[in-house]
């Protein structure tokens, strides 16, 4: 009875060349999935991080429309537009884009005659505007694919200083 219960342990012992093929399939199908899912909140922590870096980008550069860059980078910010506070005839219009922070930044600032607050006549018979509304619009661009990261859109109230 030894002797038989000996070689029935003998024999059944041991995996057959499928159960082998089957536990690497799931082993490999595991760690697949572990590595793809990694991968995913790399990419997915990367577009966050683009997204608000580009954010912050954007609401500086409304705020101020000739930032302060580095001597390499300065050459590439232009402006383009006048805008002349008294102008009451037409739309004001400036325009500005250059490369911040790695990312292509293009804003504009409009204003119209109906955005003017507080404006008098001089002696001389002209108007002087002392405020008006202005509204700023900054999209920011990847350099890559030139796909729009961000976008920010405030208004402004421009005053005069003094005469």
């Amino acid at each position: 009875m030894l002797v038989e219960s000996v070689k029935m342990l003998v024999s059944s012992s041991g995996f057959t060349f499928l159960e082998v093929l089957a536990c690497l399939l799931v082993v490999g199908l595991g760690l697949a999935s572990v590595v793809a899912m990694v991968y995913f909140g790399i990419v997915n922590s990367q577009k966050a991080q683009a997204a608000s870096t580009a954010m912050i980008t954007a609401m500086s550069v409304a705020v101020d429309p000739t930032p302060y860059l580095s001597a390499d980078i300065a050459a590439s910010w232009s402006t383009s537009g006048s805008y002349d506070m008294d102008d009451l005839t037409g739309n004001l219009s400036e325009k500005a884009q250059g490369y911040i922070n790695g990312y292509l930044v293009v804003r504009s600032e409009t204003s119209t005659p109906a955005d003017i607050i507080a404006s008098d006549i001089t002696p001389g018979g002209g108007t002087v505007v002392y405020a008006r509304s202005a509204l700023v619009k900054v999209d920011v661009y990847t350099l890559l694919n030139g796909a729009i990261v961000a976008s920010y859109n405030t208004r402004f109230v421009r005053q005069r200083s003094s005469l």
